[in-house]
């Protein structure tokens, strides 16, 4: 019996140091980036405490258009990347009319991919888009 509790004390304090250590890290990604590229996007990151983060990114199209991507990540174990399953990505248009609401349409769902955390230039390349304009998109934390 003592054993029996000795496995499960040690299993639940390892699981406790790994959700620590992904709270830490999860916090320390928080915050306002912008894109070095284009220079026309923006992006938050805010922490869901050990569980992850969620992502908003937004790309000024034009004067009247705008798109917005949206996702829950986790560090992947494998190679430290944020990974991210189920985003979404919508386009948002602004009516040239005044008091005309804007309509939002939605591009695509169920999105996937990754960001790649570079901590020496303090960045996120957003390197697993499936979308060929967000590939490779470098997102500098605004200090």
């Amino acid at each position: 019996m003592k054993k029996i509790f000795a496995i499960f004390l040690a299993l639940s304090m390892i699981f406790c140091l790994t959700a620590c250590g992904n709270k830490e890290a999860y916090e320390n990604l928080t915050g306002e980036y912008s894109d070095s590229i284009s220079q026309r996007a923006y992006m938050e990151v805010s922490a869901e405490g050990s569980k992850g983060v969620t992502i908003k990114v937004w790309w000024g199209s034009s004067a009247f258009e705008k798109e917005f991507w949206q996702m829950e990540a986790k560090l992947s174990k494998k190679d430290g990347n944020l990974i991210y399953e189920n985003g979404i990505h919508e386009r948002i248009t602004f009516s040239e009319t005044e008091g005309e609401e804007e309509t939002v349409e939605t591009i695509a769902d169920k999105l996937s991919g990754y960001f790649e955390i570079d901590e020496k230039n303090n960045s996120l390349i957003w390197s697993g888009s499936p979308e060929e304009s967000c590939k490779d998109c470098i997102f500098i934390k605004i200090e």
